[in-house]
């Protein structure tokens, strides 16, 4: 048998890796708390990057047909506003047109978490649900309270 002879081992080089890796874990929760401390300055920065990213090839296009940059850049943007503006409309109509259906599906409401009501496993479900239509409830029953000046 042939006998391996492992190479020694210097503690530098063990005390070495270690602060290899010590220095690194020290850098890595130096960024993670910088990104936490700095969450409101970096989400809005972040948001701008990602919408520039997904309005670069928009803003080429109208480029290459020839509109310049800034007229470019301004229907780019006014694009994506009005897309935006159109998705929250329809949304909020939706959201309108649920509360004032509800009504009319209540007596199935019933029916049906009755059926569900002896269920173990839907009562967790069923006293998640109650608790969340509550907090609903009483979010809607708030009152805004504006206390700023008003228009004369």
């Amino acid at each position: 048998m042939a006998s391996r002879q492992l190479l020694p081992v210097r503690n530098g080089a063990v005390s070495g890796t270690l602060a290899n890796v010590a220095f690194s874990l020290i850098i890595v929760v130096g960024i993670v708390w910088i990104i936490y401390v700095g969450k409101e300055l970096l989400q809005p920065l972040v948001i701008a990057a990602l919408i520039a990213f997904i309005l670069t090839p928009l803003i080429r296009k109208l480029r290459s047909v020839g509109v310049w940059r800034t007229p470019s850049i301004l229907m780019s943007v006014a694009l994506a506003l009005g897309l935006i503006a159109a998705l929250s409309w329809v949304i909020a109509r939706q959201i309108t047109q649920l509360a004032s259906e509800l009504p009319r599906y209540e007596s199935n409401l019933r029916t049906k978490v009755r059926a569900l009501s002896g269920s173990p496993f839907a009562s967790g479900a069923l006293e998640r649900a109650s608790g969340t239509l509550r907090e609903l409830q009483d979010e809607i029953s708030k009152q805004p309270s504006h206390t700023g000046p008003g228009i004369i």
